[in-house]
């Protein structure tokens, strides 16, 4: 194992869990490597700010789209640009229009599974349902709800870390210098 940013990780990218002080502000980032590139889907207004948030706190940039076909069309435009996709995708299960899992299952149809970037699959409390519809194996993380943010960035690290094999991309481009960590040790 080893620390880095004050989060003790393994060589699998997985970190111990924090609990953050969120009453403390956010850092802007000013780091040396670009922060992480995260879009949030959900259609619930304040779930939708709540992720988006803690995201910002960790010096995350955050794109948040209303529903799964606004994240098509977003991801769309950027793929036709020829602009870099998102590191992650956090996706709400249950949508309007597409779902989350629906929303994924799209985008691996037009660009093929290995195009998408680590997929993060948010739900009240339905895990099995959700693995059981993830059929194309779309899904590289299922969060369930209430998310908090030593969930959200344990998650992100460790699916970011599955999909591209670099277990330092999260923690390198993270901004936790304004937030105090303090450690959840298993009893």
């Amino acid at each position: 194992s080893f620390m880095r940013r004050g989060y003790q990780c393994n060589g699998a990218g997985l970190c111990n869990k924090a609990i953050l002080d969120e009453s403390l502000p956010a850092a802007h980032p000013t780091a040396q490597h670009d922060p992480l590139s995260v879009f949030v889907a959900d259609d619930n207004e304040i779930d939708l700010e709540g992720l988006v948030r803690m995201c910002q706190a960790f010096g995350w940039r955050t794109t948040a789209v209303p529903s799964g076909n606004d994240l098509l069309q977003r991801l769309e435009a950027l793929k036709d640009t020829r602009q870099k996709l998102p590191d992650a995708l956090v996706v709400d299960w249950k949508m309007p229009g597409l779902d989350g899992i629906q929303t994924l299952n799209a985008l691996a149809e037009r660009w093929g599974p290995s195009a998408l970037p680590a997929t993060l699959v948010v739900s009240a409390h339905e895990r099995e349902a959700i693995a059981r519809n993830d059929r194309g194996g779309v899904v590289n993380h299922i969060l369930t709800k209430p998310v908090n943010p030593s969930t959200l960035f344990n998650a992100i690290n460790a699916s970011v870390a599955a999909h591209t094999g670099n277990h330092n991309q999260v923690i390198a481009s993270t901004r936790l210098d304004s937030m105090r960590g303090h450690w959840l040790h298993d009893t």
